[in-house]
């Protein structure tokens, strides 16, 4: 790194930290590893464990945007996917092992229907009634944008025979898009939220929520989340369940039309639906523009905290990763960096893991030449915002989209998809942990 370059990103760095101790002025400062009673790891050393796993990759088709949950109760996982079909992609999963053998093949969550493309979606875990529910982007030709669903057994049987419509079509007055879902353990309720486009003028963009039971039977009716007055729109959401409060964090990214730029805010909704106060809380405001959060939580005494990490757009066009741990009750901390370097740190997502008592961050590595290469990293990031330990490299050859989910005894598995060399877009994944075994299958 030029001393030119390394003087810029040192003031970077200051900018961050200053902008974060202005807004949070009362903020206690950051402490290191293990205060404030965080939990103690049987080791806080992780690495990648085995090798990069091809999960689904079928010839002449584009897979992309996974996602994955664990299940508690049989120790695995579940990978969900789009296949990029014209004019009608389609959502399918696999299951996964915790030592990375593969459950079964791919399977098919929903598809069919010529004109429906299916996309982006998400999965959460429903331990009390070992399920898992799927929502995704459901486009029409005849009746544009909704949100839609279906359950999947923890055995990986598709218990929904038709969608559960989430969210109706929109027939070009509004487009709901980029749905999330995560589960409420002491409600025993999922909530869905989305970011929704409203055309007529003046066109706005909002974040909604929707109460899903178990059953499959929506609760209640659309629940908003934060509104968008016209000019200042609402996208990219992300949400995490506290079990200490029963309660989410809802973090998304917020355009300033006066500054022209975007910014994260966030808002906790209770494990009922409930939006509390206040409306909105700002986490991150620079005179750059800072994008696309993830959200993680961890179940820590006395009543849980959260993690928010997001893009934020450098002083010299590159990308950083940055974050801010926020506490129980929704006040963020200061500011950390989760990396920065010469090249583009993009898509962060963030994962939480009660045996490890941290944090594993992880986002997709690009050259800030736009050179074709890009990989998958991570590195662990303790309950008060401080990183653990080293970079760690995930994998991939042109990979994006990454999503992580700790799972048994302090491990991580974090999927993405890519392009290997001699081969084309598939879905792949990497554990990442301190065992010194390697998984039973861990190459295609």
């Amino acid at each position: 790194m030029s001393v030119l370059r390394l003087f810029v990103k040192l003031c970077t760095a200051a900018m961050l930290c200053a902008v974060a101790g202005s807004h949070h002025a009362d903020a206690a400062p950051r402490m290191p590893p293990g205060s404030h009673g965080e939990t103690q790891a049987a080791s806080a050393s992780i690495d990648p464990v085995g090798y990069m796993f091809q999960i689904s990759n079928e010839t002449l088709l584009i897979e992309m945007n996974p996602d994955v949950a664990y299940n508690s109760i049989r120790s695995e996982y579940l990978v969900v996917w789009y296949n990029d079909r014209p004019g009608n992609d389609d959502i399918r999963a696999r299951r996964i092992a915790h030592d990375g053998r593969l459950l079964g093949g791919p399977f098919y969550i929903a598809a069919g229907d010529p004109g429906v493309d299916r996309r982006y979606p998400r999965v959460a875990y429903n331990v009390k009634a070992d399920q898992y529910m799927v929502v995704w982007q459901n486009q029409e030709i005849s009746s544009g944008h909704s949100i839609h669903g279906r359950r999947i057994s923890g055995t990986g049987q598709v218990l929904d025979a038709s969608d559960i419509v989430i969210q109706g079509a929109g027939y070009n007055l509004y487009t709901p898009a980029n749905p999330v879902i995560a589960y409420a353990y002491s409600s025993d309720k999922y909530l869905v939220v989305w970011d929704e486009t409203w055309h007529p003028l003046p066109i706005s963009t909002s974040i909604y929520g929707q109460k899903v039971l178990a059953t499959g039977a929506l609760e209640g009716g659309i629940i908003s989340i934060s509104q968008d007055p016209g000019k200042n729109p609402r996208t990219k959401a992300d949400l995490a369940y506290n079990l200490g409060r029963n309660e989410y964090l809802v973090a998304w990214e917020q355009y300033d039309s006066g500054a022209n730029l975007s910014d994260i805010y966030c808002r906790r909704v209770t494990g009922n639906g409930l939006p509390l106060f206040p409306e909105t809380t700002q986490i991150a405001h620079y005179t750059v523009s800072a994008t696309a959060p993830s959200v993680a939580a961890l179940p820590v005494e006395p009543d849980g905290q959260y993690l928010v990490a997001w893009e934020v757009h450098g002083a010299l066009s590159d990308w950083d990763i940055v974050g801010s741990p926020v506490t129980a009750d929704g006040n963020p901390q200061p500011h950390f960096i989760i990396k920065s370097t010469n090249n583009n740190e993009l898509q962060p997502a963030i994962s939480g893991n009660l045996n490890r008592g941290r944090y594993l961050a992880t986002w997709q590595q690009a050259p800030s030449t736009g050179f074709l290469f890009s990989n998958i990293s991570g590195v662990l990031v303790s309950q008060s915002g401080s990183i653990v330990e080293h970079t760690i490299s995930l994998g991939g050859f042109v990979a994006h989209h990454p999503r992580v989910e700790g799972g048994a005894h302090g491990d991580f598995l974090t999927v993405y998809d890519d392009i290997p060399l001699a081969a084309d877009a598939g879905i792949y994944g990497r554990f990442a942990g301190n065992r010194t075994y390697i998984p039973a299958v861990t190459k295609p």
